[in-house]
């Protein structure tokens, strides 16, 4: 029976390998979001050189827990013997493998401590008694995590004095995403006085929808009565009473470890299939929220374009107007003016050097209008794309994918979280999965920083305005004659405003070209740093084959 698994095992690696997304991660082909995939799809792999071991090994039970919430205590006291250090400040901050020998051994390796203990309990059966899952190292609590795979039944430890932490729920949903059986042990009963059915009903509303069992206990008292029972207690010691409650709930928790030894075989077939759903549940979500991931960022860069397309037309139209404002209502006339009142000095006005010098001098400011109406508009797109993102991401409804959850029971009863997501949304349900997709989410919301000060790259483009031979030009030739020859008169002032006229048409044009193509390339180089912050290295086309492969992946899983 058992034997069988390894070829469900080797048939949902095999399906596993024929995703388009590893296939070109295989290619080192570049991909939207390739780092954060990419890791989400190797520890999927990685799982299943765990599950191959798992038919020929012995059950195994892993304890697991928050720091302080009693885990080492409750290991002594399930194996009648003191075997996993207790009172240490920061707790338990190894892994201990605990397993039956007839002959007490004790080895140290890279992983573990190793421990041999000729106790009944153990027959058929070696407990794991881990670090909580935020304690000590990053290092301890990966390992914790490679042993929730290993297990094939996970004794979850409670502090009962302190159920209603956040973090508390996090690790369990972590620990049911990986599709084992649950049970939940409330430690350190002796604590709640008379509020022990308060707390139960509290913790089963809670955790109800992954696990199955649950067991309100002293580890404490229970290791205090067998273990040191023998030992006399002083004048000013104090001796905690062990309520009869608490004393059969422990008996029933052995009972129910027992049970679980005469039923290895069936336990870990069910281990092992819930864990491979779990596995194909896993790889279902991450390629689905990669599709999703996908569609967003083709989403994403369109309308990034059409926002900054749309700012193009403002930008153009207020340039327009500015450069409008400018020639027809200040151009020369301070110049005219004075020339009015005396012609003498017509010539140090109007000569080409003069007259460049007031276009430039003029264009700094336009340059300097152009360039902040830019950067406002690139943070206002970039803020308004980044708002849609956030909008998509609470959206995602895997319900419509028909993505199954995994149903994990140790009795007959199941429940349908298909139908509990429409109450209680994905991210309970989801536990760890779901985190990828804040992360890929995340990685989407980056804005182009570079883009925000792209103005100060683009001077480049706006070069200063040199209108060669205005005076002396064509435009200017009538006038350059009378000026040339002093032909100084009421004349020279209605040839220098026609003079003006005439130019005016030629900067306004040249002005509003200048920033027409200096508004393309901005937007140009904007879109490339926005499209580079996402990995984009697909065109239009490949994208859209690519998420067509996903959609057949997924269906097929």
């Amino acid at each position: 029976m058992l034997g069988n698994l390894n070829n469900c095992i080797e048939e949902a690696r095999c399906t596993f390998i024929e995703s388009p997304v590893r296939n070109y991660l295989m290619k080192e082909k570049n991909i939207p979001f390739k780092k954060i995939i990419k890791h989400n799809l190797e520890e999927v792999m990685n799982n299943f050189d765990i599950l191959l071991e798992k038919p020929y090994s012995q059950l195994k039970l892993a304890i697991m827990g928050e720091v302080k919430s009693g885990k080492s205590t409750l290991v002594n006291a399930i194996v009648g013997r003191e075997v996993s250090e207790v009172d240490v400040l920061e707790a338990t901050s190894s892994i201990i493998n605990i397993f039956y020998n007839e002959e007490e051994t004790y080895d140290i390796d890279q992983n573990c401590i190793n421990i041999g203990i000729n106790s009944d309990v153990l027959k058929d059966i070696s407990i794991v008694d881990t670090p909580g899952l935020k304690s000590i190292t990053s290092e301890n609590e990966n390992k914790s995590i490679k042993y929730i795979q290993n297990a094939d039944i996970i004794l979850y430890v409670f502090d009962s004095t302190h159920i209603g932490q956040e973090d508390i729920k996090d690790a369990v949903e972590l620990i049911a995403s990986y599709g084992k059986p649950i049970v939940g042990v409330l430690n350190k009963g002796d604590l709640l006085h008379d509020n022990h059915q308060e707390v139960l009903d509290y913790i089963e509303d809670e955790y109800d929808l992954y696990i199955d069992k649950f067991f309100i206990i002293s580890s404490h008292l229970e290791y205090q009565n067998n273990i040191i029972k023998n030992a006399v207690a002083k004048e000013h010691d104090l001796v905690l009473e062990y309520s009869d409650e608490l004393k059969r709930n422990f008996v029933s928790l052995i009972e129910f470890l027992k049970s679980i030894r005469s039923s290895n075989d069936e336990i870990k077939l069910q281990s092992i299939n819930s864990s491979i759903e779990a596995l194909k549940h896993k790889e279902k979500v991450y390629h689905y929220e990669y599709l999703k991931s996908l569609e967003m960022l083709s989403q994403e860069l369109s309308n990034h374009k059409n926002l900054l397309n749309g700012k193009f037309d403002y930008i153009q139209a207020k340039m327009e107007f500015e450069i409008n404002e400018w020639l027809d209502k200040s151009f020369l006339e301070d110049e005219i003016h004075r020339i009015n009142k005396n012609t003498d000095i017509a010539r140090e006005y109007m000569n080409d050097s003069y007259i460049n010098n007031v276009i430039n001098n003029e264009k700094v400011k336009l340059d300097e209008l152009f360039f902040k109406e830019w950067n406002e508009c690139i943070k206002e797109v970039n803020s308004i794309t980044n708002n849609k993102i956030k909008e998509f991401i609470k959206d995602i409804n895997y319900r419509d994918y028909n993505i199954d959850l995994p149903k994990v029971k140790l009795n007959e009863e199941e429940i349908d979280m298909n139908e509990m997501l429409a109450t209680i949304g994905t991210g309970a349900l989801l536990g760890a999965t779901s985190g990828s997709a804040l992360a890929v989410y995340a990685a989407a919301l980056s804005a182009s920083a570079p883009s925000v000060t792209i103005g100060a790259a683009m001077l480049t483009y706006c070069p200063p305005l040199l209108l060669a031979g205005t005076v002396t030009g064509g435009i200017g030739k009538v006038l350059y004659d009378k000026l040339k020859q002093d032909q100084m008169n009421k004349d020279i002032i209605e040839d220098i405003e026609s003079f003006k006229d005439n130019i005016k048409f030629e900067i306004r044009n040249i002005l509003i070209d200048i920033y027409e193509k200096a508004s393309k390339e901005i937007i140009k180089i904007d879109q490339g740093i926005f499209e580079n912050s996402k990995d984009v290295c697909m065109n239009e086309y490949e994208i859209e084959e690519f998420q067509a492969d996903l959609k057949e992946y997924i269906d097929k899983l």
